[in-house]
């Protein structure tokens, strides 16, 4: 196969595994399929057999590097020792759950993990933004139609006896997770060079802008309104950074002209009275049931507080996560397991955000980053987010990772 065709199958697999939830929803809501026990796992161990064949493939050219291969030993053994917690606590609706839980998002840890050591290569960027347009419309014109269709009828997207698993919530994080890239893409990509077709699909996604934050409003979920916050404070940071001369001027306009067109949408259409968003505005700051959960994360770090009860073990010792990555860690690793853990959190952040002053790709991963780490705080479980994953294949897959001054591809 020529260099070039290998460059975007890959790149199309990539953005895959980043957008593997939304696509997989947006499938069930389309099609209308009830979604059962074990669907989000067989999508999850498919995917994961491409990444493992690529990953062989790798191996056998050489391409594989001694770096690559400690990264993927140290997350085989955070999986087995998650598998191994559930085996020391009692069977029960906790273990099966757990179990699925596993293979449906945990399986796609090390797979997303390759991804972005492939990614951290180099020679991948331009494939990866050409292709991005696609998978934002798709999945903003679809979650979009599902948080639209209870916006008119003035209600929270719920659960309903056919259910598919587009609810308030997921739809919301997709919703926000979408308007950060597409806010990059309009943002920072317009001049990349294009050609006819790729200049009318870049168009297409200037109206997702406005689309993705009406629809992280009015979906109800205070994660994804926190990143909404999260992603536009940042973007407009960058845009008045690099706002010197002629595109300053033009990156200025453009951020006023889109203030000044969500203003108008949420005045004449009601957006903030709508009943997602006084949800976001009655529970933003307290949520008596997931404060319990997080009270109870911490009671039982209490009573292990310097290794914890085990990678896994919040299922048991609090009944199911606590929606909390700080409160997470703490029970199952202790203080020692949250310190190694945020320290590496960290220096994915500060190395992504250096790098994303020039590089696009490094951009798009930081959005990437925040917007997980914004629901691993508010909703998420850490194995639940193989973006994550992703990112810190691709941070600590580049070279002379441990100098802070790294070169950037």
């Amino acid at each position: 196969m020529k260099t070039g065709f290998n460059k975007l199958f890959f790149a199309l697999f990539a953005l895959f595994v980043i957008f593997n939830d939304e696509l997989f929803y947006a499938f069930m809501y389309v099609t209308k399929i009830q979604l059962m026990s074990g669907m989000k796992g067989r999508l999850a161990m498919v995917t994961a057999a491409v990444a493992y064949l690529l990953m062989l493939y790798d191996m056998v050219t050489r391409r594989f590097s001694q770096r690559n291969f400690w990264q993927i030993v140290a997350l085989s053994m955070i999986l087995v020792l998650y598998l191994f917690t559930g085996l020391l606590y009692p069977h029960g609706w906790e273990y099966h759950y757990y179990v699925a839980h596993l293979l449906a998002y945990g399986g796609l840890s090390i797979p997303a993990a390759y991804v972005g050591m492939r990614l951290a290569r180099g020679g991948y960027e331009r494939s990866m933004l050409i292709c991005l347009p696609y998978y934002l419309i798709v999945v903003a014109i679809v979650v979009g139609m599902a948080t639209l269709t209870g916006f008119s009828e003035n209600r929270i997207l719920g659960w309903s006896a056919d259910d598919n698993g587009m609810n308030y919530q997921s739809s919301s994080y997709f919703m926000s997770f979408c308007f950060a890239y597409s806010a990059f893409y309009v943002f920072f990509l317009n001049d990349m060079k294009k050609n006819a077709w790729q200049k009318m699909i870049s168009l297409a996604v200037v109206p997702l802008v406005f689309l993705c934050a009406v629809g992280t409003i009015v979906g109800g979920g205070r994660g994804a309104f926190v990143n909404l916050l999260v992603a536009t404070a940042f973007i407009v940071f960058r845009v008045f950074q690099r706002s010197t001369g002629k595109m300053g001027i033009k990156y200025i306009i453009m951020l006023a002209g889109a203030i000044t067109v969500m203003i108008y949408l949420a005045v004449h259409y009601g957006i903030f009275d709508s009943a997602g968003a006084l949800r976001v505005a009655g529970s933003l700051t307290v949520d008596e049931g997931r404060a319990e959960l997080r009270r109870l994360a911490l009671v039982s770090f209490g009573k292990s507080p310097l290794i914890g009860h085990g990678v896994g073990s919040i299922w048991w010792e609090v009944g199911f996560y606590s929606h909390n990555l700080i409160a997470d860690i703490l029970c199952e690793t202790g203080f020692l397991g949250a310190l190694v853990i945020i320290v590496t959190l960290a220096i994915i952040f500060f190395r992504l955000a250096r790098g994303s002053k020039v590089n696009s790709l490094d951009f798009f991963l930081l959005l990437i980053y925040m917007g997980h780490m914004v629901h691993d705080m508010f909703s998420g479980y850490w194995i639940s987010s193989p973006a994550l994953f992703l990112v810190y294949g691709y941070v600590y897959g580049k070279p002379k990772i441990l100098k802070w001054d790294y070169q950037l591809h």
